[in-house]
């Protein structure tokens, strides 16, 4: 039988929840498992469930693909998110089933094989990797992808350094080293970027890193910012090479040289619009409207 209401108070859960809990044995009256329990300002919470980053033990792969729409019936755009730091791997496909793979931040061997296994459902032909700037988590997957399909890699010509440092700097992060193959073709921002006839705007965007470029399609209305502008927030400048005045900038020229209704692809998060950000991003408030 349920308990009367008067039991159930001062219960943080409920009677019905708790009597899961706390089973009485069949001779105790109903009113001993509640006077058993501490009161309800000392009774634990489960604690905030945090992202293990450096534990022994991982969660089990769960590969997160989200389909994106096609612009103009041309190219067309997938994402996944990929290893501890939950970063966006974009895969930019043409309509003759080339692809173009941006960031490719796969780590695990799951998260490799849901790759081939996308590929393989689209029939898709990876054409090329591009980076818009050689962090570890946008960097893992490139050895991997350059060793199955023998892919041209490009990226701006101040990212050799971060790459040829890989492995020391997982080992800071607590992560296994990891090695990432030298760039065959490096970015020129100024001339942008050519793929499969169609052609792109290559900002250099310093102030996270360096050697930050973004992708945009300025007339199919995309651009793939990397980690310079995020939904509701901006990248990081305390890491080496950042510099938050140069980030304030780079973003001050996206917002400035391209329309509101620009479709952005960050480097971790979901989607968003460069009018959003302008209105909303708490971190631009009032700065660049």
């Amino acid at each position: 039988p349920r308990p009367a209401a008067g039991i159930e108070q001062g219960c943080p859960q409920g009677g019905r929840s708790l009597a899961r809990v706390a089973r009485r044995r069949p001779w105790e009256p109903p009113q001993a498992r509640w006077a058993s329990l501490p009161p309800t300002a000392d009774y634990p919470r489960k604690p905030a469930r945090r992202p293990n980053l450096f534990g022994k033990k991982r969660p089990p792969f769960r590969a997160k693909r989200l389909s994106l729409p096609k612009f103009n019936g041309m190219l067309k755009i997938d994402h996944f998110t990929f290893n501890p730091f939950s970063e966006n791997t974009y895969v930019l496909s043409h309509p003759n089933g080339a692809c173009l793979l941006l960031d490719p931040g796969c780590q695990s061997a799951q998260e490799e094989q849901a790759l081939l296994d996308f590929f393989a459902e689209r029939n898709l032909q990876p054409d090329a990797v591009l980076l818009t700037h050689a962090h570890l988590d946008h960097v893992f997957g490139v050895q991997f992808l350059h060793r199955q399909f023998k892919l041209p890699i490009y990226a701006h010509p101040l990212s050799k350094g971060m790459i040829e440092r890989l492995p020391q700097i997982c080992q800071m992060y607590g992560l296994p080293p990891a090695q990432c193959p030298m760039p065959s073709h490096w970015l020129n921002p100024e001339a942008g970027f050519d793929w499969q006839g169609e052609h792109f705007d290559l900002p250099h965007l310093p102030g996270h890193s360096p050697d930050h470029v973004a992708l945009i399609h300025p007339d199919q209305g995309f651009a793939f910012s990397g980690d310079v502008l995020f939904r509701d927030s901006i990248g990081r400048s305390d890491l080496p090479g950042g510099n938050q005045e140069q980030l304030m900038e780079s973003i001050g020229h996206l917002l400035n040289a391209y329309p509101d209704s620009m479709q952005v692809y960050p480097g971790h998060g979901p989607s968003t619009t460069l009018g959003r950000e302008r209105k909303l991003n708490p971190y631009l408030s009032g700065r660049f409207s």
